[in-house]
């Protein structure tokens, strides 16, 4: 055997003795992952039981009642056809914020007021 085999055949040996390694470390990597993705999975699961108990305990819960804003007509309401009276007249009652009536360029006939809070 010359020179150039020998060497040929340690690589190969070489070759084929860190494939084994790979191998071994690809699987353990395999079983890593595989664990890891199982306690993703599980914790998934969890979380879609923690949301779906939640959201049975609204549905059982009683409906939260809204109070009615009372409040005064404005000059800009009376002259506003019966649908858009009707629609601030909507969202005063479904919503707990305050409406008022403005003529934008934009079609916005109702705007919503935020309150100020004075920060001290």
């Amino acid at each position: 055997m010359c020179r150039s085999e020998k060497r040929a055949k340690k690589k190969i040996s070489f070759i084929q003795a860190n494939r084994e390694n790979v191998d071994s470390e690809l699987a353990n990597d395999n079983d890593e992952n595989k664990i890891a993705n199982r306690k993703i999975l599980e914790e998934l699961q969890l979380k879609k039981l923690q949301l779906k108990q939640g959201v049975a305990a609204t549905l059982n819960s009683p409906p939260v009642t809204l109070l009615p804003v009372t409040g005064t007509m404005t000059p800009e309401v009376h002259m506003m056809s019966s649908s858009q009276r009707a629609a601030l007249q909507h969202a005063h009652s479904l919503s707990f914020g305050f409406f008022i009536t403005q003529d934008s360029s934009f079609g916005n006939l109702i705007m919503p007021v935020l309150p100020r809070f004075d920060t001290k």
